[in-house]
């Protein structure tokens, strides 16, 4: 969507404030649920399969399993969040800023 300047009537752009917030606060969220939810399956798994290693390799493992779940949920934490701040940038926020004469404004 083109949006225009109403100083100069260029192109403004969108700022993604709540898109910047949205993601951050998505992978922090999803990280935490992902490592708390798939930490004990991971560790789990991950125990299993290093246990053909030994003790070090069970140890190895289950951390691994533990990584591997909150890395799992941060990723999908921050395409949600991503996603929903782009809808609060868009629909709520609405804060355009005008490359040509540096004007800040909303919609």
């Amino acid at each position: 969507m083109n949006v225009k300047c109403p100083k100069c009537g260029g192109n403004a752009y969108l700022k993604h404030h709540g898109r910047a917030v949205g993601t951050l606060a998505g992978t922090g969220a999803g990280g935490y649920a992902g490592w708390a939810a798939g930490a004990a399956g991971g560790a789990k798994a991950g125990a299993l399969i290093g246990s053909f290693f030994g003790p070090v390799g069970t140890a190895a493992g289950a951390t691994a399993g533990s990584i591997l779940g909150a890395l799992t949920g941060a990723t999908a934490g921050a395409a949600a969040g991503n996603k929903l701040g782009g809808m609060i940038d868009e629909d709520v926020i609405a804060a355009y800023h005008c490359p040509d004469c540096g004007h800040d404004f909303t919609r």
